[in-house]
């Protein structure tokens, strides 16, 4: 899990939600790295800088094998069950 917050919100979603080693929980301050991909969103506008985008990369042995971003309101691509189809 990838959000534009900063690492001690993401080791705090990490315990209170169990991550364990099952899940990795990273921060991307500023959505620097999402932004380099094109799912950087900037809402400045709203008081809230650059976010990163709602979207999922599959890698495979540390290559990229799928990755696709929402292009409206909700979650469609980025959901468990797509993701989990491209598996």
């Amino acid at each position: 899990v990838l959000t534009a917050n900063d690492a001690w919100v993401m080791n705090a979603w990490g315990k209170t939600l169990g991550f364990k080693d099952r899940i990795i929980g990273l921060s991307d301050p500023g959505a620097e790295w999402s932004k380099q991909l094109g799912y950087g969103k900037d809402l400045s506008e709203v008081g809230m800088g650059w976010r990163t985008g709602r979207w999922y990369i599959l890698l495979d042995d540390l290559k990229v094998v799928a990755t696709e971003g929402e292009t409206k309101s909700g979650v469609s691509v980025s959901g468990a069950d797509n993701v989990l189809s491209k598996l």
